[in-house]
């Protein structure tokens, strides 16, 4: 299966992301994430929330 990265998070020096069951989160470094993501293909396909904080 072809896998998208947002290029933006590679920027980030820590990564969280729902484990499947809409009540956990995982939580990754940045460099665990990116090991991960290795095949991945990176994008820009999203925009930030007005309101939201960086």
């Amino acid at each position: 299966m072809k896998t998208f990265l947002e290029e933006r998070l590679v920027q980030q020096p820590e990564v969280y992301f729902e484990a499947g069951d809409h009540e956990a989160l995982i939580h990754m470094m940045q460099d665990e994430f990116l090991a991960l993501m290795e095949t991945a293909e990176s994008a820009h396909f999203s925009h930030k929330m007005q309101g939201m904080q960086s």
